[in-house]
């Protein structure tokens, strides 16, 4: 079994045995590294009442185990089985840490302190003398030298014992916060990891440094170390690395999914392959959720309608539903990677780690080893290229294949030695991306390569993808287009240079790229391929139709069913059509020659089956028992009663039909959406009939082009099974014992993007915030970005869902607009659907492009409701009165109530502006708009912290919560006061450590402005390159400093100075200055307000009192100096002997009376022995003067 899913408290090694503790579970023991685990669990109690192992011990050649509620348990035979030792243990015999120190082995109890025991846990014995009710979570031994860490109620810190734990003392000098967890020993120095950060001794315990950089890890539940490397677990952020104990770097990297490796589409369903497994989205990327695919990482993806193969260690796992359950596939005997999978029909071809190509013909089911020329190469990259299989190898070039995998020969002129790492077919040329050598180009079959790079282009290629004729490469430094099949280059990350594109994919018009830490980014493609457009004035032609059953070419028209019985006919389009991303359709029809009333109609159909398929006759209206499709019926049988055994109306009435993958229906189990209220089809009249789809809804409309009929929710792309978004499309017809004529006069199909249709004429589209907040209003904004000529008036109609209850409309804006002046005409009789009418006066018209109305929404709904908002229908005419060709160019607009946080704009995103906005409002440069949230980490202020979870939430990372922790060991900072005349002074705040990490720094200074005037406050210490901004008014500056993106700035000794002038020469009064840190991780370094009493050179040279006094062990010396001098003080005991001399150097005149700045004695004498209790003098030498004063030391 794996060891998943347990909280696995400790480790232990025996030999070549790995015993894990767990909670709920017992031990783990593991005798291949880790690869597989047993339950070695004989002798230790049964559930409940063992609920957690907490530690586990090797021990000469035994193994001890400590248990929640019931001791020591021993195992001598490598942890088969257990036997109880708890002789001497306390009642509540919980052991939560256990150590040896030579032949003792040493038990850390929750609450009751360090038991020990000699003769191999037959036997213990508190040794608890100062430890006696602690909680010891652990304990350790350096040398003959004995370690606990304690944890009282409010925390205790480390103990130490040099009498083999008879008694105990605390060792906690310099160690910020005393509780402790853990340890980790070299034989030298010891580590311990605390609630704030990582801390280091090298003099047994006597004193304590903080691990520089370890205060951003949070709370340290374990830490190892591997040679000079040390390890830290945390509570919240992970693993985490320091090989040089000054720095630290995350090892997250597929914990959760930030690290994608592969990427497919399969229509609008978007999979990512991680170290997580497969994650799917089915809206565009906007959200993620994991498939059943879980535990192992994903190296390779291929999918084709729901069918997913995903390539892993030794085989595959294949999906046929979409992700929702998956089945493993071992590839025979392979023990490696699958790096490429290729897909053609039934047929996979697998690009392995070191095993070359192996090949399936029953789409994975079983597989056919190689052994041929690449059967020890490690295969990076595949692709299926006219009758070709291309292998890209690491280290050995391109292969090709022209017998299915059989057998390969090189196609390597150039690239002999190159290691490729992706592959694709782009036009005639082949090109491929290489790890070192950029990308390059064969125009003749891969037979030469050579480089095409332009001195732009990164030299790492991951990946590529195609999109008409653009070719995108992933590369470790962003991602790169060329529109010149590799001639020129340009980057397109959008200033995500720093980020390793691994591998885009195209669905329809949205690109998709995974990248190595940072997620899956997206993008709209500004230009698209587009394909051949559907379009037939008349029949005079059926070039491009498959004609199938008695379909034929009737005149100038295309005649589904003749006026005949028992016709069944269907015309096809031969190329597939792109449907999954939208599309319209027109024809113009006429039904003739009616018998009895005629028969059941003809439909428009979108099928994925066969190029040539045909349904059931008669009432089947020739798309009955197709499968894989969806069918928009136009019925005009007349039931001799008002019943119908298929289920759709008496007469006249158009419905939409699908049953998915499985075989269509005409009956009503099939029925998706129909209406009966439409104009009468078989009046002998033409007809106009129009389809329109975008993804999620399908519009049929009859004569009247401009308001549909019928309006049916559904999703192509997860309805049917497409083929990269694409199908067949066409018409069908039949008769039975009743006919007529189904004739078509003229049929145009376009697909999203091409000419007529939604891509015909100008665009015009909607756009609303995505939220909004509560009890206000907001504006839906219509533009066009085509330049109009001429325009006069607009018609527009609205979809609102719900029509009331969330928002409602209140009215038009047109200040500014293109129909700014025009006359506005509201139909709100359907508060679903408001019709809004605009007339421009005059006879002159307007020109141009951009905005032409607002509408104005009120919000009435609670937080999180939901509203839709779409753009319906559009209508533009000129002052000639000719209509302006317009399609529209936007689907349905969800709006939701309530603030995004981090959205300081109040535009319902969270972009850059809104990290600029942030730093305004925080310097008070700006107010927080209504409707905004500028407190993006939502902890209930606006501060500098907002600008980095901002600035997190751009990257696609989270911003920390409240509840996140908070760094609580702060650096110490001081600040100096430098007088340079009597009217001018300089202020230095400095840091006596090196804080790394720093994101954004925060300095307010509050003054008296009849005192003091600011001539300048300068956050000296950070890069120049940060964002600096300052707001100055009277009585305050203020200065927010950024630096640019997460990587953050180390800071040591200075960080601002303040330059003041004294306005009043009698001026004393203090000022105030509030300082903030945050780092990259949104969170406080420090944070404090200091008050700052500015005291003028003092008159005299003076000893003043110490303080504390009396004190243990430490105290401060205060001072003031009338001028320069070089200051020592002397420290005697009562016999007048010195016992230390404090050498404070030359100091400029002044106060020197906070611990920040008063001298400092350890009560230590020059041998660093601890001071006795007793009277002791201290003398002060400052150039002439010289005074002592007393103190005493009471322990």
């Amino acid at each position: 079994m794996a060891a998943q899913g347990l909280h696995v408290f400790s480790f232990a090694q025996l030999g070549t045995t790995i015993l894990a503790a767990a909670d709920w579970g017992g031990i783990r023991r593991s005798e291949d590294g880790g690869a597989s685990w047993t339950e070695p669990n004989a002798g230790l109690p049964d559930q409940p009442v063992f609920e957690s192992v907490f530690a586990v011990v090797a021990h000469g050649s035994m193994l001890f185990a400590g248990t929640t509620g019931s001791g020591v348990y021993r195992s001598e035979d490598g942890g088969d089985s257990w036997t109880e030792v708890n002789t001497g243990l306390p009642t509540l015999k919980t052991v939560v840490s256990l150590g040896t120190s030579g032949t003792m082995l040493l038990a850390g109890t929750q609450g009751q302190g360090v038991f020990r025991s000699g003769d191999d846990g037959d036997t213990w014995t508190a040794t608890n003398i100062g430890v006696e009710s602690a909680h010891v979570p652990a304990i350790t031994a350096v040398g003959a030298t004995l370690f606990a860490a304690t944890l009282w109620p409010t925390g205790n810190g480390v103990f130490r014992s040099l009498d083999d734990g008879d008694s105990w003392t605390p060792v906690n000098s310099g160690l910020e916060n005393p509780d402790v967890r853990c340890f980790a020993t070299d034989g030298a120095a010891l580590f311990t990891g605390t609630n704030w950060g990582v801390y280091r001794t090298e003099d047994g315990g006597d004193s304590w440094t903080q691990v520089p950089g370890s205060l951003s890890l949070d709370v340290v539940y374990s830490l190892a170390l591997s040679g000079s490397t040390l390890y830290a677990a945390t509570e919240s952020r992970g693993a985490f690395r320091s090989d040089d104990g000054a720095t630290w770097a995350p090892i997250n990297h597929g914990l959760r999914a930030s690290d994608v490796r592969s990427l497919a589409t399969s229509g609008a369903t978007v999979y990512a392959g991680t170290r997580d497994g497969v994650w799917r989205s089915d809206d565009a990327g906007h959200s993620w959720s994991r498939t059943a695919a879980r535990r192992w990482p994903t190296t390779a993806l291929a999918a084709s309608g729901t069918t997913i193969i995903a390539g892993q260690w030794g085989g595959v796992h294949r999906s046929m539903d979409g992700g929702a359950t998956w089945r493993l596939h071992e590839i025979p005997d392979l023990e490696a990677l699958v790096h490429a999978l290729a897909v053609t029909g039934a047929t996979v071809y697998a690009g392995t780690q070191g095993a070359g190509v192996f090949r399936s013909d029953d789409g994975g089911e079983t597989w056919t080893a190689p052994s041929n020329e690449l059967s020890s190469m490690d295969v990076r990259a595949l692709l299926l290229f006219g009758p070709a299989v291309y292998a890209g190898t690491w280290g050995a070039g391109v292969f090709r294949s022209d017998d299915s995998g059989a057998t390969w020969t090189p196609a390597n002129i150039g690239i002999e030695n190159a290691r490729i790492s992706a592959v694709i077919g782009h036009g005639a040329a082949l090109f491929a991306g290489t790890a070192g050598d950029g990308v390059v180009r064969s125009l003749d079959g891969g037979g030469t390569w050579s480089q095409v790079n332009d001195g732009t282009m990164h030299t790492y290629i991951n990946s590529f993808v195609t999109n008409g004729s653009a070719l995108y490469a992933g590369t470790d430094w962003g991602l790169f287009r060329t529109d010149s099949a590799g001639d020129a280059w340009t980057q397109v990350s959008d200033g995500r240079s720093h980020i390793r594109y691994r591998s885009p994919v195209r669905a329809g018009a949205t690109l998709y790229t995974g990248t190595h830490g940072s997620g899956v980014f997206r993008a709209q493609l500004l230009s698209l391929p587009r394909p051949d457009r559907v379009a037939y004035t008349s029949f005079a032609s059926t070039e491009g139709l498959a004609l199938v059953g008695d379909a034929q070419q009737h005149e100038s028209r295309l005649r589904l069913s003749s006026s005949d019985a028992s016709q069944t006919g269907a015309a096809w389009h031969y190329a597939k059509q792109q449907v999954a991303d939208g599309f319209e359709t027109r024809y113009q029809f006429q039904l003739s020659e009616f018998l009895d009333g005629g028969p059941e109609g003809f439909a428009f159909v979108i099928q994925n089956s066969d190029a040539q398929a045909v349904g059931e006759g008669w009432a089947g209206i020739g798309y009955e028992r197709i499968p894989n499709s969806l069918a928009v019926e136009f019925d005009t049988f007349m039931h001799e009663d008002a019943s119908d055994p298929f289920g759709d109306p008496n007469d006249n009435h158009i419905s939409v039909q699908s049953l998915g993958s499985a075989p269509n229906t005409v009956r009503e189990g099939g029925q998706l959406g129909v209406t009966a209220a439409i104009p009468d089809m078989s009046d002998g009249a033409l007809h106009d009939a129009r389809v329109l789809y975008t993804p999620g809804s399908l519009q049929v409309f009859l004569d009247d082009l401009v308001t549909p009929v019928l309006t049916v929710a559904v999703d192509l792309s997860t309805l049917l099974q497409l083929d990269d978004g694409a199908a067949w499309v066409g018409l069908t017809a039949a008769t039975g014992d009743a006919w007529e004529n189904h004739d078509i006069l003229s049929w145009f199909f376009t697909p999203a993007g091409g000419p007529g249709g939604p891509g015909a004429g100008v665009a015009v589209s909607l756009t609303t915030p995505t939220r909004v907040a509560a009890d206000g209003s907001f504006v839906a904004s219509v533009r066009v970005e085509d330049e109009l000529t001429d325009l006069d008036a607009m018609s527009i109609k609205l979809s609102v869902s719900p029509p009331s209850g969330v928002v409602e409309y209140d009215g038009v804006e047109l200040g500014g607009t293109l129909l700014e002046g025009a006359s506005v005409t509201p139909n709100l009789e359907d508060a679903a659907s408001p019709i809004l009418v605009f007339n421009l006066p005059g006879v002159d018209g307007v020109s141009g492009s951009g905005e032409l109305a607002r509408v104005r929404f009120n919000v009435t709904g609670a937080n999180e409701a939901e509203a839709t908002i779409g753009l319906t229908s559009v209508a533009l005419s000129r002052v000639d009165a000719q209509v302006i060709e317009a399609h529209v160019a936007s689907g349905e607009l969800t709006v939701t109530v309530g603030t995004v946080p981090g959205d300081a704009t109040g535009d319902g995103e969270v972009t850059v502006v809104d990290i600029t906005k942030i730093e305004r409002i925080v310097v008070g440069l700006d107010a927080a708009p209504v409707g905004s949230s500028p407190d993006a980490n939502e902890d209930g202020s606006t501060d500098i912290l907002d600008i980095t979870s901002t600035e997190r939430l751009v990257a696609g990372l989270p911003a920390v919560t409240p509840a996140a922790p908070q760094a609580a060991v702060m650096p110490s900072v001081s600040v100096e006061t430098t007088f340079h005349s009597d009217r001018e002074v300089t202020l230095s705040v400095d840091t006596r450590e090196s804080v790394s990490g720093i994101d954004t720094a925060y300095f307010s200074l509050v003054y008296s402005p009849v005192d003091y005037e600011v001539l300048g406050l300068d956050a000296v210490g950070l890069p120049a390159n940060a964002s600096h901004l300052t707001n100055a008014t009277p009585g305050r500056v203020t200065h927010v400093v950024n630096v640019p993106g997460l990587v953050g700035a180390s800071v040591s000794d200075a960080l601002a100075e303040i330059r003041l002038r004294r306005l009043n020469g009698d001026a004393s009064t203090p000022l105030s200055l509030d300082i903030h840190l945050g780092d990259v991780s949104a969170r406080s370094v420090f944070h404090r307000t200091l008050d700052i009493p500015l005291m003028w050179r003092p008159d005299a040279t003076a000893a003043l009192p110490n303080f504390p006094n009396p004190f243990n062990p430490e105290t401060w010396i205060p001072f003031q100096l009338s001028e320069v001098a070089e200051v020592q003080i002397a420290i005697y005991d009562a016999t007048g002997e010195e016992i230390r001399l404090l050498d404070l150097g030359s100091l400029p005149a002044g106060y020197y009376r906070s611990r920040g700045s008063a001298a400092y004695w350890d009560g230590r004498n020059a041998m660093g022995e601890a001071a006795s209790s007793g009277v002791y003098f201290y003398r002060i030498q400052a150039g002439g003067y010289s005074a002592a004063r007393k103190m005493m030391v009471l322990k």
